[in-house]
């Protein structure tokens, strides 16, 4: 994950504390802990993709800090916690990871 960067995603599964199913509806209360801060309710945006799967969009200050926790509740759901660290560079740039110091590289070169 980038840091402090919008439209980006956290995948977690929800599934049912009564028989192990996937929890395919309600919607999921998501908190965020950031550099082992003060935990907050989030203030993205949770969306089920199917099979119990769930996407959580978290707003670009969601992901400023070097540890980010996002702990997922659902009624009749065991919750879920997803850490991660983001990181200052851009790994999808595959010239010089978005660092702009670095001179561009060739492959094989």
């Amino acid at each position: 994950m980038r840091k402090n960067t919008a439209s980006q995603y956290v995948a977690f599964q929800m599934i049912s504390t009564t028989d192990g199913s996937n929890v395919t509806s309600g919607t999921p209360t998501v908190y965020v802990t950031i550099d082992g801060g003060t935990q907050a309710t989030g203030l993205g945006t949770s969306t089920h993709e199917g099979n119990g799967q769930w996407s959580y969009a978290p707003t670009q200050a969601e992901t400023n800090g070097d540890h980010v926790a996002f702990t997922m509740v659902l009624s009749g759901a065991v919750s879920q916690a997803v850490n991660v660290y983001p990181v200052s560079f851009d790994p999808t740039d595959s010239v010089r990871l978005g660092l702009t110091a670095l001179p561009n590289a060739a492959a094989d070169a």
